[in-house]
């Protein structure tokens, strides 16, 4: 009863969730294009996580929680929107800023087709690669919310890619095929820093096996 209106008032700064503060946002993205702002990102999961406590609340049947909650996850959602929306798109054209929102449903229905076409257009770009270029929240979610649009058919082309960046160029790569999924989608040319060669960064592909 305690710890979410406290996170809550931590979390949330009093000018918003486009203000909200985060770390990494969706790290090890190959630009262009350039990443969201980390306050998208920051955003998005803490009211998926609110989202997550709502479903709690109701497993174990405390139902004051779950429809305070649950009030409070439809004025964040507003407020998501009303943030990032930018009369055309979510924040900036590319596919974590598409995916996000699509997978929370928060689009209002006057926007919600077009943002849908745009999201799939992006996937069917000019140089015939559906690839994720996205970091690792992108990454995620993308599938899930193709799965969502019933297009699990559009995932598994994204799956089936080896150009770069993709989970196939890690293994079909002629410089290093991998054996186990890497920390970067370039691992193969990256320098030695920061580049596992065995990484779960990308591991949330596995749910293209039941999504499909």
């Amino acid at each position: 009863h305690i710890l979410l209106p406290v996170l809550f008032r931590k979390q949330v700064p009093q000018s918003g969730l486009s203000h909200m503060a985060g770390r990494y946002g969706d790290w090890c993205m190959l630009t262009p294009p350039s990443p969201v702002p980390i306050s998208f990102t920051s955003a998005f999961s803490y009211i998926l996580n609110l989202e997550q406590f709502v479903e709690m609340a109701h497993a174990v049947g405390e139902s004051q929680d779950e429809e305070t909650y649950a009030n409070l996850v439809a004025k964040l959602k507003q407020e998501y929107h009303d943030s990032f929306w930018n009369e055309t798109h979510y924040s900036r054209p590319q596919l974590t800023s598409y995916a996000l929102p699509l997978y929370l449903d928060l689009t209002p229905l006057e926007q919600k087709e077009m943002v849908e076409v745009d999201f799939l257009n992006l996937l069917d770009s000019s140089d015939g690669c559906s690839c994720p270029r996205t970091g690792i929240i992108g990454a995620k979610y993308m599938p899930m919310s193709l799965s969502m649009l019933g297009r699990t058919d559009i995932a598994l082309q994204v799956a089936e890619q080896i150009q770069l960046p993709s989970w196939g160029h890690m293994m079909y790569n002629t410089e290093e095929p991998a054996t186990a999924l890497w920390e970067l989608w370039n691992g193969d040319i990256e320098g030695s820093g920061m580049n596992s060669r065995n990484h779960h960064m990308f591991s949330r592909q596995g749910l293209l096996s039941t999504a499909i």
